[in-house]
């Protein structure tokens, strides 16, 4: 069924449009066809919209009404009429009409018109609508819809403008998805690093997750990073809620070079180096169990031989760096490996002052010989109980 050229994807009243001008129906249903279709994109703005959904994971829960609705259309209205809900509704919420509309075409064997796909997904992810697992769907789509040429093209733009737009995690395996687009164009790693630095320069990158900013350092082993990308790097720290302990990060600044940068004073983040370390400190010091529960966890064993190389510029930036955690718990927390490691090395540690936790790493059997001999510092270990796993509360 041909695609009338005018439609543009993200207009208002998308659904009816295509409606109007396919003409699916013989003209008798087709006539009833468009009234329905009127009637049910008005209840979608008038009511399904305005009223509060529940936000579940799957969002099988929040799609519920809409999906009996869905279920009386036509197959060949269902993606555009998933489509047009995509496009009225923002972020997160999007990701769900948009896969609802792909399932519809691959489920019935629907036409796919390569041009409505690509200015489809651009669309969305411009407007912040499409999360990492759909972003995979789309660029394997474009491998299926488009020669490789155009097809690497496309998966050029759509990177890019997730990364320009979408604050939403991008895809796990985006390394791999990137690869085999630009492989099959000819092109060989210099352009998956390229491409991976643009997703690393976008407000997404907030949002990878581990495995991803390791197969990503991977990536960065063999091809050389440039400074803007380094100095992108300095300032960005995921979010616990991708359930990240920092180590894929450590991996990607060591290869890079950022860290080296940092470390040799050619490139300087916002704070010093004294500022990441605390930044480090506090993205990383909780983590979200499985059953999405907020926990403290250790400093990553990473840290520490790259913490040598940060002795002596912490140090002669002569202030005491902060490296107990702040803001998630009213207690605060301080890691006594951390801690005892800075001492050793000669940085001064910031008094945390009483009632913050000193939690000891687990399976760690330690003197912490530094931290208790601290003029400061050890005093305040008197309710401390130093055993693996165990701690206590600054007095």
């Amino acid at each position: 069924m041909p695609i009338p050229p005018h439609l543009t994807p993200g207009r208002p009243g998308l659904y009816l449009d295509w409606l109007r001008h396919a003409r699916p129906h013989p003209p008798r249903e087709q006539a009833e066809a468009e009234k329905a279709a009127e009637e049910l994109m008005a209840f979608v703005r008038r009511e399904w919209l305005p009223k509060s959904k529940v936000q579940d994971g799957p969002q099988i829960r929040y799609f519920a009404e809409l999906d009996c609705r869905a279920a009386e259309l036509p197959p060949q209205h269902l993606p555009y009429f998933w489509d047009e809900v995509g496009h009225l509704l923002t972020g997160w919420f999007a990701t769900g009409a948009f896969r609802r509309a792909r399932h519809a075409e691959r489920t019935h064997g629907l036409p796919v018109d390569p041009d409505y796909s690509v200015g489809n997904a651009l669309a969305l992810t411009r407007a912040g609508g499409l999360r990492g697992r759909e972003q995979a769907l789309q660029l394997r789509l474009l491998r299926e819809l488009l020669p490789p040429q155009r097809a690497h093209r496309e998966t050029v733009r759509f990177v890019e403008a997730t990364a320009a737009h979408n604050s939403l995690e991008p895809p796990e395996d985006l390394p791999e998805l990137i690869r085999a687009s630009a492989e099959a164009a000819g092109h060989g790693p210099e352009e998956d690093a390229r491409l991976l630095g643009e997703m690393l320069k976008g407000e997404c990158a907030w949002r990878a997750t581990e495995k991803l900013l390791r197969s990503t350092a991977e990536v960065f082993a063999r091809v050389p990073a440039d400074d803007a990308l380094r100095e992108r790097l300095l300032c960005l720290f995921t979010r616990t809620q991708t359930r990240t302990s920092g180590k894929g990060l450590l991996q990607l600044l060591k290869n890079t070079g950022a860290f080296d940068a940092m470390a040799s004073g050619r490139l300087v983040p916002e704070g010093g180096c004294g500022g990441w370390l605390t930044g480090f400190v506090d993205h990383y010091s909780y983590g979200w169990t499985r059953d999405m529960k907020l926990s403290g966890q250790p400093m990553p064993s990473e840290l520490y031989p790259l913490l040598k190389k940060l002795a002596g510029p912490l140090k002669a930036e002569g202030r005491a760096v902060r490296i107990h955690s702040a803001g998630l718990t009213r207690a605060g927390r301080l890691d006594a490996r951390l801690a005892d490691e800075c001492l050793r090395l000669g940085v001064p540690v910031a008094d945390p002052g009483p009632g913050v936790l000193l939690r000891l790493p687990p399976r760690r059997k330690d003197e912490y010989a530094h931290l208790r001999a601290d003029p400061v510092l050890g005093p305040r270990l008197a309710r401390v109980v130093f055993r693996p796993g165990a701690g206590g509360t600054l007095v």
